[in-house]
């Protein structure tokens, strides 16, 4: 190095002063350079950092919606766990309610099954009464009517009852069915001519009215009871336990003011089939 510094000491400063500058100027310059690199890289940071605190901000934002939507889904999940519950007791409670209306279904099925059975045998038993009675009646008036079929106490003989009508008849009365409507024909008809008494054709006497239309009228406005009353005191009659007199007073206790016409009607056709001796 010494070798080439010029040997005049004022060349030698110089030339240092030259060196000197040279260096600075280097050194200024990579200086500045590096400033506008870092100046560059804080515009940079600082342009980040905005962009982060974009973002913070943004999260901030979801966080809150988040929180916010995460607290509506608790009371919405709640909501819909007590609905769930209260579904769950109002299933329990239609179950109950089902398995109540299935066992009164089939209550209700097996009432109307016993009814309707009840009814097919109440009518089945009724035309038997129906017919049993019929002919209890018309056998009575039939015989009354017979030459030689009164006694010499006045009490009706029954010969044609002994079939066991008049035990079916009876039988079919101690059961206590209720009585239908009169369906079957009557087998009662008004005597051949000359077998009336005269007082039936008295003005005094009452309307005359055969035995199907009397029957027919008694079934239909006397109740059950005194129905079955009316044909007992028939049997006692027909069988000879009873006179005409006290047959007469049992059915008008048995009619009654309110039926006085049917009473009416009955000492008619007895009057006609059975007078008094």
């Amino acid at each position: 190095v010494l070798s080439v510094l010029p040997p005049d000491t004022h060349a030698q400063l110089d030339l240092a002063y030259r060196l000197f500058s040279f260096a600075h100027s280097q050194r200024v310059r990579q200086l500045e350079a590096e400033g506008r690199q870092l100046r560059d890289a804080l515009v940079q940071k600082q342009n980040d950092a905005v962009v982060l605190e974009r973002r913070l901000k943004a999260a901030e934002i979801s966080v809150r919606e988040l929180t916010d939507r995460s607290k509506r889904d608790q009371e919405e999940t709640q909501k819909l766990q007590a609905e769930k519950c209260a579904l769950i007791d109002t299933v329990k409670k239609l179950n109950r309610d089902v398995s109540k209306l299935e066992g009164l279904k089939r209550h209700i099925l097996q009432s109307l099954h016993e009814e309707d059975q009840a009814v097919r045998l109440g009518a089945s038993t009724s035309s038997e009464v129906d017919l049993a009675g019929e002919r209890l009646v018309s056998n009575v008036l039939s015989l009354a009517s017979t030459p030689g079929a009164q006694s010499s106490s006045g009490h009706l003989m029954t010969p044609s009852l002994s079939n066991g009508n008049m035990d079916a008849a009876s039988g079919i009365l101690g059961a206590g069915l209720s009585v239908s409507r009169l369906s079957t024909p009557s087998l009662c008809s008004d005597p051949p001519g000359g077998m009336y008494s005269p007082s039936a054709f008295s003005p005094s006497a009452p309307n005359r009215i055969d035995g199907k239309e009397f029957f027919r009228q008694a079934r239909g406005r006397l109740p059950y009871e005194q129905f079955s009353q009316f044909l007992k005191n028939i049997k006692e009659l027909n069988h000879g336990r009873q006179t005409r007199e006290e047959t007469l007073r049992r059915a008008r206790d048995i009619f009654g003011i309110a039926n006085i016409d049917l009473y009416n009607s009955f000492e008619g056709l007895l009057s006609r089939h059975l007078p008094s001796l």
